[in-house]
């Protein structure tokens, strides 16, 4: 009787490692059957289970789309009252710009806003917007990314 109790615990210790294999391997998603097999060697007696059913996620139902209409939003930003600065479609004029409107320009912060502006105090009116290489801090990437985006009015 020992050595048929120590073939069971020898049993179910392969089933659980064997178990734990699979849902190591498979990832236990669940999405696949599993199928355990008998170790070889060992009987196991035949059980009245139900046959195993594949179980489909429920569906829901699509709920009505409500559709809304949304005022279109102009692509330029309207100037202030009082704003010397001159936006022609969209463009940010940096002969006049504040330091708060060359910040929103991609890759320019306080830093190098306060730069171009103090730049621009030094030397004169930019004369191209190319000129904007020469403040400190503004190379050929970060001036391509903000050519298309600045003026120098006119």
């Amino acid at each position: 009787m020992k050595k048929a109790g120590a073939l069971a615990l020898v049993a179910a210790t392969g089933l659980l490692c064997a178990f734990t294999l699979g849902l190591y391997l498979g990832g236990g998603s669940g999405d696949a059957p599993v199928t355990v097999l008998p170790l070889a060697g060992i009987q196991v007696p035949p059980t009245n289970a139900v046959p195993a059913q594949t179980m489909t996620p429920p569906t829901r139902a699509a709920a009505p789309v409500e559709q809304t209409t949304v005022p279109a939003q102009s692509a330029t930003l309207p100037a202030s009252s009082g704003s010397s600065t001159s936006q022609s479609a969209g463009l940010v004029n940096i002969n006049t710009a504040t330091v708060a409107e060359l910040k929103t320009l991609p890759g320019i912060g306080d830093v190098l806003a306060q730069r171009i502006v103090d730049y621009r105090e030094a030397h004169g009116a930019f004369s191209s917007i190319e000129e904007l290489m020469q403040v400190s801090g503004i190379g050929e990437k970060r001036f391509a990314a903000i050519r298309d985006l600045v003026t120098v009015g006119g």
